[in-house]
């Protein structure tokens, strides 16, 4: 079923992926034919210059979509903006694209298993409704997620530390000192976690993450959570290993 991957570039009409509904898993989402597209007051301006060429325009667009499941029938609020471009059809020149920023409910983002700690599968949550407006936030949602199960796990979060004058006082752990605490005991589930956590800090650090990068850390973040409370994913273990080489989703030059 097509999920919120479908979206992390623009889309065009002749070609939507009908996403899956966020609520009922079963029927799929249509309505697209109906949203609303307005052309913004700068994009009207421009259709007076001399120059002026069909790929100036743009504008925003805003709808809800519809759940073709008759038990469900759920609406689903869109927003996001469009442009004309190049068309991915050799035989079109242009085609109106269209960029999706937001959906309610958010559309699926990754499975969450049944026993996840409740502050973890709500930054999970909050993540996937971040995702297409600001990757970067959604990033770092999942590594707050990855500190909640951590906390949840029992890890430690502090450690007793000396002042020069010989008192003592709490330090906090850093995420990956607590990821390294994991680790003696869950080794699998700490190389999963700190590919997400390197990628939460590429968020945190404002370095412009795509929707599909943050997707990466997304799955990683599930195949941590199904090793936990499911199974394994040899896989994915194969992209972590990368990312942990590479200190991020990026490999630096």
């Amino acid at each position: 079923m097509v999920g919120v991957e479908a979206f992390t570039d623009w889309v065009e009409f002749e070609t939507w992926p009908a996403p899956g509904c966020p609520t009922c898993g079963a029927g799929f989402l249509s309505g697209e034919d109906k949203l609303d597209k307005v052309e913004t007051a700068r994009s009207v301006s421009w259709r007076k210059e001399e120059a002026w060429e069909p790929d100036w325009i743009h504008g925003v667009l805003s709808g809800h979509l519809t759940c073709n499941n008759e038990r469900c029938g759920e609406f689903v609020v869109v927003g996001g903006t469009w442009c004309v471009g190049d068309s991915r059809d050799p035989y079109q020149q242009y085609a109106e694209r269209l960029t999706l920023r937001f959906f309610h409910p958010p559309l699926q983002f990754i499975r969450i298993p049944e026993k996840t700690p409740d502050e973890t599968a709500r930054a999970i949550r909050d993540a996937s409704s971040l995702l297409l407006a600001n990757p970067s936030a959604a990033a770092n949602r999942l590594r707050q997620g990855i500190e909640a199960l951590l906390t949840a796990k029992k890890v430690k979060r502090f450690t007793i530390a000396t002042r020069r004058n010989g008192s003592t006082f709490r330090d906090r752990l850093t995420l990956h000192a607590r990821i390294e605490i994991l680790r003696k005991s869950e080794k699998d589930v700490a190389d999963l976690l700190e590919a997400v956590k390197w990628i939460g800090n590429d968020g945190s650090h404002e370095s412009g993450l795509t929707a599909r990068e943050v997707l990466v850390g997304a799955r990683i973040m599930e195949a941590a959570l199904y090793r936990l409370f499911e199974s394994r994913d040899p896989e994915m273990e194969r992209i972590v290993r990368k990312i942990i080489k590479n200190k991020g989703i990026r490999k630096r030059t």
